[in-house]
């Protein structure tokens, strides 16, 4: 909750975006889409899940540069 707290703060998303839910009712879209985010992030090795819903920035997620992010679905 944090992090989608943090997304919609900074993008500046409204309450209408984030009240868009997934096909089957059961959760936000841009919870979901932040999930597989993280999902992609951890495989690709720049967040480490220290314990359930708490992830880190690993070395490697720190030197990732802007022009690099949509290559990480590609790589992974």
């Amino acid at each position: 909750s944090e992090l989608l707290d943090g997304v919609s703060e900074e993008l500046g998303l409204t309450e209408k975006v984030l009240g868009i839910e997934t096909k089957d009712g059961s959760q936000s879209l841009v919870g979901y889409n932040l999930r597989w985010a993280e999902w992609y992030l951890v495989k690709y090795g720049a967040l480490e899940r220290t314990s359930a819903g708490v992830f880190a920035i690993t070395p490697k997620g720190n030197k990732v540069k802007a022009d690099e992010i949509k290559s990480i679905v590609a790589v992974v």
